[in-house]
C-alpha cells in the first residue's frame, strides 16, 4: 500500500507541471489495485474531459470486470471492438475474448482471438519487424492457453511453437515454455530452452531462464529442484508482477497448500492480472480459482 500511495503522490505532482491522460491511466490503475471505485470513476472522468474515451472505456471495462460487474464490463468491450480505430477495435476484441474466457466460454474465446490473429498476421507469416511482433506472440500464447483448457494439446503446443517463432524474447519463451511442458512437448521445450543460451545475466533473462528450466524439471517429474527455479525466478522478477506462475508450479507439484496461498488472492481480487490483462493467460482469474478449488 505505501508503494502505491507514494507513486501516486509522484504523478499527481507531475499533473501539477502538465496535465497528461497517462498520468490519469496510472492513477486509475492504482486505485483498481487499492480496489477505490471512486479513485477510478475520478481517472475514467478526467479520460474523457481529456477527449481520451477509449482509454476510459477501457479503464470502464477493466474496473467492471474487477468488481464482477460483466454486463457493464462486456459492454465497454463492445464499443470498443466498434471503434473506427483499428488498434483500439482489436484491443476491445481482445477483451471480448478474455471476458469469454473468465466465463469458461472457452471455444467464444478461442474464436475471437483467431480473429484478432488474423488481423495482425494479414500476410499469413508474421515472422518479420514490427509494432505488432510481440503482440502477435502474445496472441498465439493466447490460443494455445485456450486451447489447453479445453483439452486440445496439438493446438496449445502448435501455437506455443508459433509463438517462440515469431518472437522468442524473455517473455514470451517462459509462457510457451508452460505450454510445451504440461502439454509433454519435451523436445520442442528444449529447443526453445537452448534459445537462452546467450541471454545475458540480467535479472528478467535469468528469471525467465530459471522458469523455463522449471517448466523442464516439472515435466522430468523433478518437483523439488523445478520448484527451486521457479522460487528463484519469483526472487528475481519486478516486485507486484502476477506470480500466477510460481503458483501453478506449486499446484503442479502436489504442493497446494503453497500454490493456494498465490493463486486464491489473484482469482478473488482479479486487479493485478487486469491492469494489463492483454498480457495475461486468458480466463487466468477463474482457473486460479478452479485451482484452489480442486477443480483442475
Amino acid at each position: 500500500m505505501g508503494r502505491t500511495q507514494e507513486a501516486e503522490a509522484k504523478f499527481r505532482r507531475a499533473l501539477e507541471l502538465k496535465e497528461y491522460w497517462s498520468s490519469y491511466c496510472a492513477l486509475g490503475n492504482l486505485a483498481l489495485l487499492r480496489h477505490d471505485q471512486s479513485g477510478v470513476d475520478e481517472a475514467i472522468r478526467n479520460l474523457q474531459r481529456l477527449k481520451q474515451e477509449e482509454e476510459a472505456r477501457r479503464m470502464e471495462c477493466r474496473s467492471a470486470f474487477v468488481r464482477n460487474d460483466l454486463p457493464t464490463a462486456q459492454a465497454r468491450a463492445a464499443e470498443l471492438a466498434g471503434s473506427k480505430n483499428p488498434e483500439w477495435a482489436r484491443g476491445g476484441h481482445i477483451l471480448q475474448a478474455l471476458l469469454q474466457a473468465e466465463q469458461g466460454e472457452w471455444g467464444n474465446a478461442a474464436r475471437i482471438l483467431a480473429e484478432v490473429a488474423r488481423s495482425l498476421d494479414p500476410t499469413g507469416d508474421p515472422v518479420h519487424e514490427g509494432p505488432n511482433r510481440s503482440r502477435r506472440a502474445f496472441i498465439r500464447l493466447a490460443l494455445g492457453f485456450v486451447a489447453w483448457q479445453a483439452r486440445n494439446n496439438a493446438t496449445a503446443v502448435e501455437q506455443a511453437r508459433e509463438a517462440v517463432r515469431i518472437d522468442p524474447n524473455p517473455q514470451i519463451l517462459p509462457r510457451a515454455a508452460f505450454l510445451l511442458s504440461v502439454c509433454n512437448d519435451s523436445a520442442t521445450l528444449q529447443l526453445a530452452r537452448n534459445l537462452t543460451r546467450g541471454w545475458p545475466s540480467a535479472p528478467l533473462f535469468e528469471a525467465s531462464r530459471a522458469c523455463i528450466d522449471g517448466e523442464m524439471l516439472l515435466l522430468q517429474d523433478e518437483k523439488d529442484a523445478a520448484i527451486s527455479r521457479f522460487q528463484h525466478a519469483d526472487t528475481l522478477y519486478p516486485a507486484g508482477r502476477p506470480r500466477d506462475f510460481l503458483g501453478l508450479a506449486y499446484a503442479r507439484a502436489g504442493r497446494s497448500s503453497e500454490a493456494a496461498v498465490i493463486l486464491r488472492p489473484i482469482g478473488e481480487s482479479r486487479a493485478m492480472t487486469w491492469l494489463e490483462p492483454e498480457y495475461q493467460w486468458p480466463g487466468i482469474c477463474r482457473v486460479c480459482t478452479e485451482q484452489t478449488l480442486g477443480k483442475v
